[in-house]
């Protein structure tokens, strides 16, 4: 019973597998998804074309710029005012 158990224990299970074929087809795969990925990107600059010239989103006023102006002037009036 030991010799049956260990003549199935070294039979091979499954469907053997070829490294190299599985490379290629990986390989394969790769190069289909990569192609699409290129039709996909060239497809809307061609239909841009086409349509109005791209244009940025509008940008909000960033009141806290503003500030800092008024803060450099203010420090130099008052060195200004020392130097005197």
């Amino acid at each position: 019973m030991a010799n049956e158990i260990s003549d199935i224990m070294g039979q091979q299970m499954g469907d053997e597998f070829d490294e190299d074929e599985l490379d290629a087809e990986l390989e394969d795969l790769e190069a289909e998804v990569m192609e699409e990925e290129m039709m996909k990107q060239s497809e809307p600059a061609a239909s841009h074309s086409s349509e109005e010239p791209f244009s940025l989103p509008a940008v909000p006023d960033d009141p806290l710029n503003m500030n800092t102006e008024d803060e450099d002037a203010d420090a130099l009036a008052q060195l200004e005012a020392e130097m005197a």
